[in-house]
């Protein structure tokens, strides 16, 4: 979820409905073809071309996103496309009524000449039988029906065609699409999503967000009974593709199987599953893998000869992936091969992208090896670094592999990437080429520098994330490399730069399956205070569920962290053999943070006593490290943890409803915390004090506060202080009778609670604005 842009707070959002013009639908039409931001911007160029010398947002999609896009085409009441208009200095009003449609964007229209523009193709030419088939299987009421096939004979072209023209034809409404493979070619466009949904829990959690659109893109998972409930009160049309690869099978098909009869499944996969209702999808007949021929041909712009149409047509197989790689090959090469490829009805795709890759020169077969690395696009400048080729040359590779269809290149992003058959095939590769060894090292760094550059003294501070956002998937794909080869180091590298991030973005289970591997790593190798470390991060990651049970676990581990670092003090003591040394001050710091992230904990428990215990504690630490005569001479780490223990003391106050306390100890900490530059915790005080103001019921007072949370939070992702800034904000709004602003802020808060897992959270403030 992206925080509002600075210039416009909720209360500025015009309310009324603009609907779409025959102009605006043209090019909101063209707009769904494909969710790039790169193609948003063009669009703005195009579509507001009554001032086109104003440059647009360089990131409008902040401020509007497709599914506002979808609701403006609607007619619907759309507050980020106004605030788009605001933000290019245009009138809204005159837009929608402007009669005459803009020029189509070149990128964006069916036709053109751009080479490496994805080629569009009828891969469903011939396949009316199967289509009527599986229509007239849902007209008459079945709920489930699988379509089974080999690869590349066009399952994932045939569930796109269920969606896109059956589902609508029989009048169902709601439709869900699941893909669980991530960055292949969805028909004739590309799947609009990062991450492919591959565990039941994903799989929930699109379903509860169709069921609940007051959440939109950051629902949280329902419980199985309120979400079965839901999806009963309309007819639902669920579409899976490739069942048979999600992570835990038998629980998707036991959610499939326990689904109302008001929603029926339309699944794709390879493998027998035991689904009552299956289609086996065959190869194409001859004429219409002629005819899928000719098509692809006139897209490429290549000229066949009889002889060659016929070879082609015979090779391929009936396979439609198949005639459209086999096309790419044709187009870029100057002949195919001539010799029978052997077991083409089983291993038809990957036979092409072997011919095709067997055809790359050295330094583009290194490319492609390299891309096997990266599950998600990557830019050309970090294919460059790892292969040491020059950039003109590079992107020369990148376009041939692109027309090759052996990877997507996107010129507006400059990122390359590999869908998932032909990354199978660069694995095989990598593992044989000459230079593997030195590519996976480079590789390895390149993450190990940028991991070192986001490793601050206090990695509580808010840094620019963006670049790990963009490319999430792809450090994944690096910790799990060397948590597989066992590279403690390099692990440890790793965390100390996303140990902030995984914080900030909620990703909890992924910081719990690290640290349960990297503190088994630490413990065999007798690092006992590594290993303190990861037991406090590990108690700090559960004690910020709202789970009882993980909040006792992370007593118990605050209290193995301190007990290791301890025994590590002590070894070190010994080692220097001078009972007189000075306390090494690395030791108080860590029982220093260690007692404020105890505390935390208190509060989270309503144990009001335990966390002035702890915070006395730490502030006995600090006293020690701190220059009492110079405060500001200190670390500056020491500074902001002596912060720290100010802002927990006040929230003590606070639960206390000592509100005159509390409201002079959040003015000191946002007076230190201003000196300090610490914009974080200028942001954290700020709505304590407007959490303040609401209790006394000074709704202005609190509105006036919240906006200088809102200054600070600008461009943050942090989701858990915009779910809290979100939630003060609703209740002001309340307070003062502005319910619609209310409802607004509270979906933004539930939205972002829901992201750092606090489910029980969100659920209570939608239930307290009557949204769930």
């Amino acid at each position: 979820m992206s925080p509002p842009a600075p210039q416009y707070r909720p209360s500025s959002y015009q309310t009324r409905n603009y609907s779409a013009s025959p102009a605006g639908q043209q090019a909101i039409a063209i707009a769904l073809r494909n969710t790039r931001e790169s193609d948003i911007v063009a669009l703005a160029q195009q579509f507001f071309y009554k001032n086109r010398n104003h440059s647009p947002l360089e990131r409008p999609v902040s401020g509007c996103s497709i599914a506002s896009f979808r609701r403006f085409r609607r007619g619907k009441r759309v507050r980020c496309f106004v605030e788009f208009c605001q933000a290019l200095g245009l009138n809204p009003v005159e837009i929608c009524a402007e009669p005459i449609a803009p020029k189509l964007l070149p990128e964006l229209a069916s036709q053109g000449g751009d080479r490496l523009t994805t080629a569009k193709h009828t891969v469903c030419l011939g396949r009316e039988m199967e289509i009527g088939q599986i229509e007239t299987a849902l007209r008459s009421g079945s709920a489930r029906l699988y379509i089974r096939g080999a690869q590349g004979v066009g399952k994932t072209a045939l569930a796109d065609d269920v969606i896109q023209t059956i589902a609508p034809n029989l009048a169902i409404a709601r439709r869900i699409t699941i893909a669980v493979k991530p960055y292949d070619n969805l028909g004739s466009r590309q799947i609009p999503r990062w991450r492919a949904q591959r565990s039941l829990d994903c799989i929930e959690r699109e379903l509860a967000r169709a069921c609940s659109p007051v959440l939109g893109h950051g629902a949280m998972p329902l419980p199985r009974d309120v979400l079965f409930t839901r999806l009963a009160a309309q007819p639902t049309l669920l579409v899976i593709d490739d069942l048979d690869r999600v992570d835990d099978l038998d629980a998707v098909l036991g959610l499939v199987y326990g689904l109302p009869a008001s929603v029926q499944v339309v699944a794709t996969g390879t493998a027998p599953l035991p689904i009552e209702r299956v289609l086996i999808l065959e190869p194409l007949s001859r004429p219409a893998i002629i005819q899928l021929i000719d098509h692809c041909c006139a897209d490429r712009h290549v000229t066949l000869s009889p002889s060659d149409r016929q070879w082609l047509q015979a090779v391929t197989r009936g396979f439609p992936a198949a005639v459209i790689k086999g096309v790419a090959l044709l187009a870029e090469l100057d002949h195919l091969p001539r010799q029978p490829i052997l077991h083409l009805r089983d291993n038809c795709l990957m036979s092409y992208i072997r011919l095709g890759f067997d055809r790359l020169s050295p330094d583009a077969q290194t490319v492609a090896a390299t891309l096997s690395l990266f599950p998600q696009p990557t830019s050309l400048e970090a294919l460059a670094e790892i292969t040491t080729i020059p950039q003109p040359r590079l992107t020369a590779i990148v376009q041939q592999l692109h027309r090759l269809n052996l990877a997507r290149y996107n010129t507006q992003q400059c990122t390359c990437h590999a869908s998932r058959l032909e990354r199978d095939h660069f694995t095989q590769a990598l593992q044989t080429h000459p230079q593997r060894d030195t590519l996976l090292q480079r590789w390895l760094d390149r993450y190990r520098r940028r991991a070192t550059q986001l490793t601050p003294d206090d990695w509580k501070v808010w840094q620019d994330y963006s670049s790990i956002d963009r490319e999430w998937d792809n450090w994944l794909a690096v910790l799990e490399w060397c948590i597989h080869h066992q590279h403690y180091d390099r692990v440890c590298e790793l965390w100390s730069g996303l140990r902030g991030y995984t914080n900030l973005r909620g990703y909890w289970q992924e910081r719990l399956h690290w640290l349960d591997w990297v503190i088994a790593a630490a413990e065999a190798r007798g690092d006992f205070l590594a290993l303190a470390k990861f037991w406090r991060d590990r108690a700090w990651t559960l004690a910020l569920t709202e789970d009882r049970h993980q909040r006792q676990q992370a007593a118990a581990g605050f209290q193995q962290a301190i007990a290791l670092a301890q025994q590590a003090h002590a070894v070190a003591q010994a080692e220097t053999a001078n009972p007189s040394h000075p306390v090494d001050p690395r030791w108080l710091e860590f029982r220093a943070e260690l007692a404020l992230e105890q505390a935390v904990l208190c509060l989270e428990d309503q144990d009001l006593d335990g966390a002035h215990t702890r915070i006395l504690q730490a502030r006995a630490d600090l006293n020690h490290l701190l220059d009492r005569d110079r405060p500001t001479a200190s670390s500056l780490q020491w500074q902001r943890q002596s912060l720290r223990a100010d802002y927990y003391e006040a929230e003590i106050f606070f639960n206390r409803q000592e509100y005159a306390r509390a409201r002079e100890a959040y003015s000191r900490v946002l007076k230190r915390a201003r000196d300090l530059g610490w914009s974080q915790f200028c942001a954290y005080s700020t709505n304590w004090l407007a959490d303040i103001a609401l209790c006394e019921h000074s709704y202005e007072a609190a509105e006036t506060w919240l906006k200088q949370t809102h200054g600070y939070l600008a461009g943050q992702r942090d989701f858990r202080s915009l779910g809290f800034y979100h939630q003060s904000l609703a209740r002001a709004y309340a307070g003062r009778d502005r319910l619609e602003e209310a409802h607004h802020s509270a979906r933004h808060a539930a939205n972002a609670f829901a992201q750092v897992g606090l489910l029980d959270r969100a659920r209570t403030l939608l239930d307290e604005f009557n949204l769930a």
